[in-house]
């Protein structure tokens, strides 16, 4: 149905920068398209494209229902 692909792997910096860091570099510079990571948010990674509705919610949920799930 859908023609697309994903490739999951660690950020070449994590172990300098630590997860949160070196995923919102990785975004910036334009490395990746989606970061997926435990970041509590600040000002620059709220700049750095992080949704505010998003980032609110309390859980992340990928699910093959069509359906939301209740909060």
């Amino acid at each position: 149905m859908y023609n697309f692909s994903t490739d999951y792997k660690e950020t070449a910096d994590i172990k300098v920068l630590g997860s949160g860091e070196a995923v919102v570099k990785a975004i910036k510079a334009g490395n990746v398209n989606l970061g997926i990571g435990g970041l509590y948010i600040t000002e620059n990674r709220y700049n750095a494209g992080i949704f505010h509705w998003h980032s609110e919610d309390c859980a992340s949920f990928i699910s093959l229902a069509s359906t939301a799930l209740p909060r």
